[in-house]
């Protein structure tokens, strides 16, 4: 008897709209572990080698070079033009806030 008065409320309340509640449980995800590098740079592609890298490397448009097994790396500076100017503004900002700590001696 119980199936049959389920079977007739879904069915009226799929006539009519009315969605069946649902339990859902939350399951907490662990939180990923995020490695942040205190040395800026990039892993070689070739040799996996930490290259050490900084803002003004990258923009002055020079070839780096892995000093592991010496490959070269350039920007493209057409294909990376929106990312060249994000770097100019941080370095630009990154510029003024030493500028006001060196000031204030912060």
């Amino acid at each position: 008897m119980a199936s049959i008065l389920d079977s007739l409320r879904r069915w009226f309340n799929n006539l009519f709209g009315i969605a069946e509640k649902k339990t859902v449980e939350i399951v907490p995800e662990p939180t990923p572990e995020v490695s942040i590098a205190k040395t800026p740079g990039l892993s070689c592609p070739v040799c996996r080698h930490r290259i050490i890298v900084s803002i003004e490397n990258l923009l002055s448009g020079e070839a780096i070079q892995c000093p592991s097994c010496g490959l070269e790396l350039t920007v493209d500076n057409e294909k990376s033009e929106a990312a060249l100017d994000a770097l100019n503004k941080l370095q630009s900002g990154l510029n003024q806030a030493s500028k006001i700590r060196s000031e204030n001696k912060i």
